[in-house]
């Protein structure tokens, strides 16, 4: 409960700082003169390109596709220049261009704000309007806002570690680095959405804080990693560090000694990542024989190695080559906050176990975006396609192939996904073992090929297979079939268990409980097959039986001994024949009952009514004769009986059957069924079957049997 107390409140302590300053950025954003137009610079030799125009905004005398070669108001007039509508200005190709950009962005910023601004058309033509005195919070861009919505999502981790893990140097770096990373992103987002100029003091500021932002950032994920998780240089050192940041920020600001903004920009940032990557790579080296703290560094390993791919390929190369950069910087604060994200979970460790599926899927879409920005690079360099046919046959083209070739990288690093569909038929071999030694012999020999675990040992049974220790154990339950185990990975282990790991237990448990159940259900079939038999035997040929008996003719005795071996057939085959109608069973059955009564001495009134002709279950035709039989082999044998009594009722495809005597109840101390537990019993397991019930009622001189159940239950269409 403490800890999901302090987590909240640091949650919401840094998503309340990181909401204050995208308000601020917010308000700079809406602060500005609004002309309601957007403007390019791409592919234009001269002025701007309008691309779209508000309908209800001041500049809707313009119309997109016209090219505006200067503007002019207050007195002061600029010749527009494609550089002017640049999203960044780092991609000036020299420091002095970069200088005047900020002079010309200030110039025409107070243009703007002169009041009416004239605009001059490529034709000679012109347009006048007023700009509004703010900007409509409904036309910032989508790059604005999504901008903000990477810091404080970076936030927000940020202070869900801080709660996870208070106390640990490597959790408040990592809050350190996120206010980097909100310095470098609030500005950007200011910024990259001026519909066309900023105030040039103020641009040059959000410009510094950005780069400032952006290398901090770096230069803090290179901290964390001397120190975390072991040190690997002096703590001193990192005040170097520290000192080393503030130096070359001032050089940049100042630009003492350099050519190219680009280049003196992002190559810092790159080379420091790098730094920052050789010491994960080195504390991982040094975590040798401690999984756990390896598992944890994979997390940022990985992130960070494909972030750097893609950040020189996008940021560091273009410059280089002397092009602007391939993508827009929204998407350099996309990659950078999949890095925090990849770090923020290496300090914290969280869900270590899944290292192996979160690797695989970094691996698989970071390469998808490598080859995108690949194909992307070869197609404006060799066939000099304009960016957006570029952009779209870059999409397309790596699209299929990463379709096509998803399946098998897929079958290449998950190659134990099929294990369980090869492990069902030992699965099925241990759960038919019978119960003893031999059955968790079986089952803890497949789980150690399966898991090549350490150690094996007993524990406390659960619902389903989970973590223990951080992966470091994995406990499978027994469910009542074998012994629960906990497997152990510790001490040398190349890896925890996987998410994978808990998956493929489940599959496990879950076939070996399928399979269990089969198997108890064989075998409730065979017993319940025996019972069967045991009740027909009972019921009909001991009925048969008995009637022969007592028999006094040679050939009744004959007949009834014959149908008595049909019978035992019919019980052995468990032959259901085809339905009847109901007046062809009782015709048998009365004169069957008659006979067996006649041979005993015993008179039989015999009445039925209802629909004679309706058909009848096999079922429950067998059901009707068992109970007759059963109910007078009772009453010849234990009650002394002089009548006996069988009323039959039918209606709604139910039957109603009333058997009574008029002898004992009882016959000493033994029940009508003499105590067997076949007779009377074995009548209310048929009975069950048909949805019916039956009562007995023995509390005065004579028996009395009831019941009542389905006739066509059984019946096949």
């Amino acid at each position: 409960m403490e800890y999901r107390k302090s987590s909240f409140l640091s949650v919401m302590a840094a998503g309340l700082a990181a909401a204050l300053l995208a308000a601020a950025a917010l308000y700079i954003a809406l602060a500005q003169p609004w002309m309601g137009v957007t403007l390019s610079g791409q592919n234009v030799e001269r002025g701007l390109r309008v691309v779209a125009v508000d309908p209800h905004g001041p500049a809707m005398g313009l119309e997109p596709g016209d090219y505006l070669r200067k503007v002019a108001g207050g007195g002061q007039e600029v010749t527009l220049q494609p550089f002017d509508a640049v999203e960044e200005p780092d991609a000036a190709k020299t420091y002095a261009d970069y200088r005047n950009f900020f002079v010309r962005q200030h110039q025409i910023a107070n243009i703007v704000r002169s009041g009416t601004v004239t605009f001059t058309l490529a034709d000679g033509s012109t347009t006048s309007f007023e700009p509004g005195s703010s900007r409509p919070v409904a036309t910032l861009p989508i790059v604005f806002w999504i901008q903000l919505l990477a810091g404080i999502t970076s936030a927000l981790i940020s202070g869900w570690a801080l709660g996870f893990r208070q106390n640990v140097l490597g959790v408040r770096i990592l809050l350190l680095s996120n206010a980097a990373l909100l310095i470098g992103c609030f500005p950007t987002a200011i910024y990259t959405s001026r519909e066309l100029a900023l105030d040039g003091h103020l641009f040059r500021a959000l410009s510094a804080l950005n780069s400032s932002g952006s290398l901090g950032f770096c230069v803090l994920l290179l901290a964390l990693f001397l120190v975390y998780p072991r040190s690997l240089v002096p703590m001193s050192m990192l005040g170097v560090l520290a000192a080393v940041f503030a130096v070359w920020s001032v050089i940049e600001f100042f630009q003492i000694g350099l050519s190219v903004p680009g280049v003196a920009r992002y190559l810092p940032i790159t080379l420091t990542a790098s730094a920052a990557f050789l010491a994960a790579a080195l504390q991982y080296l040094r975590a040798r024989g401690d999984p756990q703290t390896r598992t944890a560094l994979g997390w940022f390993g990985f992130s960070l190695a494909l972030c750097i791919a893609i950040f020189n390929l996008f940021y560091t190369i273009p410059p280089l080559l002397d092009r602007e950069a391939y993508v827009p910087p929204v998407a350099g604060f996309a990659i950078a906050l999949v890095l925090f994200g990849g770090m923020t979970l290496s300090v914290i460790r969280y869900r270590l176990a899944d290292i192996e599926i979160w690797t695989f899927r970094l691996l698989l879409y970071g390469a998808g975006v490598v080859a995108f920005a690949i194909v992307h690079i070869l197609l404006i360099s060799v066939t000099s396609l304009d960016e957006v046919p570029a952009f779209g046959i870059s999409v397309v083209s790596v699209s299929v192939l990463f379709i096509l070739l998803r399946a098998a990288i897929t079958r290449h690093f998950l190659p134990r996904q099929n294990l369980q569909r090869q492990m069902f038929e030992e699965v099925v071999n241990v759960a038919m073992t019978v119960p003893d030694a031999a059955r968790n012999r079986k089952w803890q020999d497949l789980l150690l090929r399966a898991f090549g675990p350490l150690q094996m040992e007993s524990t406390a049974d659960s619902d389903a297979p989970h973590f223990e220790a951080d992966g470091r154990s994995l406990s499978i339950p027994g469910g009542g079939l074998v012994s629960p185990l906990r497997l152990v990975r510790a001490g040398t282990a190349v890896a925890p268990f996987s998410r994978r790991d808990v998956n493929l237990a489940g599959d496990l448990y879950e076939m070996l409980r399928h399979s269990g159940a089969s198997r108890d259900a064989y075998a409730q079939g065979i017993a319940e097959e025996r019972a069967r038999i045991g009740r027909d035997m009972h019921d009909n040929i001991g009925a048969k039986l008995l009637s022969a008996l007592h028999g006094t003719k040679p050939e009744s005795k004959d007949a009834m001994i014959r149908d008595a071996l049909s019978d035992l057939r019919d019980i052995i085959n468990n032959v259901t024949g085809v339905p009847q109608s109901l007046d062809e069973s009782l015709a048998e059955l009365r004169l069957e009952t008659a006979e067996r009564l006649f041979a005993a001495g015993i008179a039989l009134r015999w009445s039925s009514h209802g629909a004679d002709d309706a058909p009848v279950s096999p079922v429950a035709a067998n059901a009707l004769r068992s109970i007759i039989r059963e109910a007078v082999s009772n009453s010849i044998r234990h009650a002394n009986a002089s009548s006996v009594s069988v009323a039959i009722g039918h209606a709604d495809d139910r039957l109603e059957l009333t058997i009574s005597d008029d002898g004992q109840s009882t016959a000493g101390d033994q029940p009508r069924d003499g105590g067997s537990g076949t007779g009377l019993a074995g009548m209310r397991v048929r009975l069950a079957g048909l949805k019916g019930r039956m009562e007995i009622i023995e509390s005065g001189p004579g028996f009395t049997l009831k019941a009542q159940f389905s006739t066509v239950e059984g019946m096949h269409p």
